[in-house]
C-alpha cells in the first residue's frame, strides 16, 4: 500500500513539473539484454537529466512487465540506471533446447518457471534530442520460483526429486543495449 502511494506521489510531482522547450517528453524505448528478455516501454522525460519507463516484453519463455528509471548526472553520456520487472511463468524447455541443439530435450523441473529481477547499471549513451542509443551493464538481482517441478529425469542415470518449490536468488552480470525515439514535447 505504501508503494502505491509513493508511485502516485511521485507521479503527481513528475506531471506537475514543466520540462524545458527544448526537451522533448515522451517516447518508445526498445532494448534487449539479460535478465530483461527484449522489451518496449514508454518513456516519460520530465527534465533532460531524468527518464521513466514502464512497459513490457519477452524473454523467450514468457511475456513481463519492467519499469525503471535513468539518471544522467552529466546531462548526456553517462547514465545511472535502476530497473524493476517481472516475466511470469513459462517453459525453459524451449530455450534450454534452442541454447543445445536438443530438439527432444525436457525437463519437466522447468515448465513452470518464472523470475522477478532488480537492474542496477552504468551506461553511455549518445543523442538526446529525437533519439538516444544506449549501452548498459551491471549487475542484476534475480528471484525467482520453479513451480510444481515434481520429479524430473536429467539423463539416464540422474533423477532428481524436490518437495516443494524450489527459490533461485542470485546476483549476476547484467548487460542491456537499446533505442530510444522521442515523438512528442
Amino acid at each position: 500500500m505504501a508503494m502505491r502511494r509513493a508511485a502516485v506521489v511521485l507521479a503527481v510531482i513528475l506531471v506537475s513539473v514543466p520540462a524545458s522547450a527544448e526537451v522533448r517528453r515522451f517516447g518508445l524505448m526498445l532494448d534487449a539484454g539479460v535478465p530483461d528478455g527484449a522489451n518496449g516501454a514508454l518513456v516519460y522525460r520530465p527534465w533532460s537529466f531524468l527518464r521513466i519507463h514502464a512497459g513490457g516484453g519477452h524473454n523467450l519463455m514468457a511475456p513481463g512487465v519492467r519499469m525503471g528509471i535513468d539518471l544522467l548526472p552529466l546531462g548526456a553520456g553517462i547514465t545511472l540506471s535502476a530497473d524493476a520487472g517481472h516475466y511470469f511463468n513459462g517453459d525453459v524447455n524451449s530455450l534450454m533446447r534452442l541454447v543445445t541443439g536438443d530438439k527432444g530435450m525436457s525437463v519437466d523441473a522447468l515448465t513452470k518457471v518464472g523470475y522477478a529481477y532488480a537492474n542496477f547499471h552504468l551506461g553511455f549513451e549518445v543523442g538526446q534530442k529525437y533519439a538516444t542509443f544506449y549501452l548498459r551493464g551491471g549487475v542484476s538481482y534475480v528471484n525467482g520460483v520453479v513451480r510444481d517441478p515434481g520429479s524430473s529425469k536429467i539423463d539416464p542415470y540422474t533423477d532428481i526429486t524436490f518437495n516443494g518449490d524450489p527459490r533461485i536468488k542470485a546476483w549476476t552480470p547484467s548487460a542491456r543495449a537499446g533505442l530510444i525515439v522521442y515523438f512528442a514535447k
